[in-house]
């Protein structure tokens, strides 16, 4: 004979099944999101941001756990996704050159001490730790990106090393390295590339500037996406990005996204931007 289940315990236990999938939800997010827009945390204070740490765990190419159990995500570069999120679950996807920038991550880092330098903004939205990271004299954020298993990822007001990341993009896209092996995507074929970290090139059809971005649209519908508060970088070198760029072939690499459909890439900076044919 079936017993019936009361219903105030049935209530109960709906309620404790959709709190424990939103704690996970919460979890995989914090371990396994980008860089959210740098924010200040309430919950950090002054004592919180060690100068140095041991390394407990890498978490994948651009992202370690601290022996104080903070996460710490490097600034100014990007590391190819090992997870995808799809319909709020995270799935184990590894990108192109994934699982290089993780392992490569790993003997950098992974059980010894670090020095951890920061910038102005000290944590994200998703409450890590936003620094450079240092073991002796080898620069870790530096050295991804020199191997070709990161690219420059620009986020004012973060940017003391962005210059010297830039460079050494230059010199391994030159030499063809890891992600710069791979073929440069026309923009009309971007959309079959979403979540990877791919160079893109195409012609510039058009430039609007809206409230909170402006927007660089490519032939095929691609676009290049730059935060109202990277102007001021693009203003330091004389360039209003919907003038400057209008007409010509430029190039961009990053990890290609998709907002309505639309493949983009986010830039912070000028140097993040290849004008191929600057005469127009």
């Amino acid at each position: 004979m079936r017993v019936k289940q009361p219903k105030n315990q049935n209530h109960a236990l709906g309620f404790w099944a959709v709190t424990a999938f939103s704690v996970a939800i919460a979890l995989a997010s914090h371990f396994y999101a980008k860089p959210g827009r740098p924010l200040p945390s309430r919950s950090q204070t002054a004592g919180s941001y060690p100068q140095t740490a041991f390394v407990r765990e890498v978490v994948d190419g651009d992202t370690i756990r601290l022996s104080t159990g903070q996460l710490l995500r490097y600034i100014g570069l990007d590391t190819p996704e090992t997870r995808l999120r799809r319909n709020n679950r995270f799935l184990w996807r590894p990108q192109p050159f994934a699982l290089d920038a993780k392992e490569l991550n790993r003997s950098l880092v992974e059980g010894k001490q670090v020095r951890i330098e920061y910038d102005v903004e000290k944590t994200d939205s998703y409450n890590r730790l936003l620094g450079y990271c240092f073991v002796g004299d080898t620069f870790v954020n530096a050295r991804l990106i020199e191997k070709g298993l990161a690219v420059s990822y620009a986020y004012p007001p973060n940017v003391k090393y962005t210059d010297t990341f830039i460079a050494l993009q230059h010199q391994v896209r030159a030499a063809g390295k890891s992600i710069w092996s791979q073929p440069l995507l026309d923009s009309r074929a971007a959309g079959a590339c979403v979540d990877q970290i791919r160079a893109v090139r195409g012609r510039v059809t058009g430039a609007r500037d809206l409230r909170k971005v402006l927007v660089i649209e490519l032939e095929g519908g691609f676009r290049v996406i730059i935060y109202r508060d990277s102007r001021e970088e693009f203003k330091k070198r004389g360039i209003d990005p919907v003038d400057y760029y209008q007409g010509k072939t430029i190039e961009v690499c990053a990890k290609i996204r998709s907002y309505k459909g639309n493949p983009e890439i986010i830039v912070g900076t000028p140097g993040e931007i290849i004008v191929e044919n600057k005469g127009g």
